[in-house]
């Protein structure tokens, strides 16, 4: 699957091209400005920070798209057997589709299976 470009990824970089260009044209005295314009690479760190903090809150803590690993339905069911024997307290199949990452429709075959065969009792569904 094609991973696509974030806006707010063209902005960062783009301002961060933006404040080493800037202090290489200070530098190199090419670029002779007044004071509003000495606090320019300034105000874009600011706006990095602004534009990382927003882009880092709203993919850490949301469940947008995940990537769930394809598995056949016995190896789901070995490996949910193995979740639920290390399990102490109860769980529910929300559990299982978050930690180990399986398709929530194999999730859903491979625990209606462990059920029939009474190796595992879940808590809901």
């Amino acid at each position: 699957m094609k991973k696509m470009v974030e806006p707010a990824d063209i902005v960062v970089y783009s301002s961060i091209a933006i404040g080493i260009l800037w202090y290489f044209l200070k530098a190199t005295g090419i670029v002779n400005t007044f004071f509003w314009l000495d606090s320019l690479p300034m105000l874009l760190g600011f706006l990095v920070l602004g534009i990382l903090y927003i882009k880092l809150g709203r993919n850490c803590g949301s469940s947008g798209s995940v990537e769930y690993r394809k598995m056949s339905l016995s190896q789901a069911m070995k490996e949910i057997e193995k979740y639920t024997r290390h399990k102490k307290e109860a769980f529910w199949m929300e559990d299982i589709i978050r930690d180990l990452e399986i398709n929530p429709k194999t999730v859903l075959k491979a625990v209606e299976n462990l059920e029939k065969e009474k190796k595992i009792k879940p808590v809901g569904k």
